[in-house]
Order: C-alpha cells, then sequence, then structure tokens
C-alpha cells in the first residue's frame, strides 16, 4: 500500500508524455528549421518550406513511419517516471 501512491503517479507521468512526445518532437523539428529555407527568398536551390506542424508531421510520417514522431521517447518516458513517482510520494 506504500507503494501505490508512487506507482500510480509513476505510470500516470510517463503515460502522459506518450500522448505529448510526438507533438513535441513536431515542435522541435519546425523551431530547428534553418532560417534560409523558413526565409521568403531562400539560396538558389534551396526550396523554402511551406506549410505549418501539420504539413511538417505528414512528412515526418511519410519518411519515417510512426517511429518517427517518437523520436527520443524512452529517455522522456524514464525522467517523468522518476519525478512523478517523487512528486506523488512528496
Amino acid at each position: 500500500e506504500t507503494f501505490a501512491t508512487p506507482i500510480a503517479g509513476a505510470i500516470s507521468g510517463a503515460s502522459s508524455w506518450l500522448g505529448a512526445v510526438p507533438l513535441d518532437v513536431i515542435k522541435t523539428r519546425v523551431q530547428a528549421q534553418p532560417l534560409h529555407v523558413i526565409a521568403a527568398r531562400p539560396s538558389p536551390g534551396i526550396q523554402p518550406w511551406s506549410g505549418g506542424a501539420l504539413a511538417k508531421a505528414r512528412k515526418m510520417f511519410k519518411s519515417g513511419g510512426i517511429r518517427a514522431l517518437y523520436v527520443g521517447t524512452l529517455p522522456t518516458v524514464c525522467r517523468a517516471f522518476i519525478v512523478s513517482a517523487t512528486r506523488f510520494t512528496a
């Protein structure tokens, strides 16, 4: 019974990140776009990036499948598991 609360917190924290990781990966990829790709007048031979986060998500999914949207999930979920367990215990 003493471990029920931290385990519940750990599971809830880890599972909440499972839904948030794809959105975080897409946001990070959009933010990491080189400026010359986003610019109105890109360098010669560079295709300007058009579309928003949804277009980026589609492109990522087409090139890498669902795994492309879950890059870096394991460290994030492990951290959330530990942090949430600790937070619920305190």
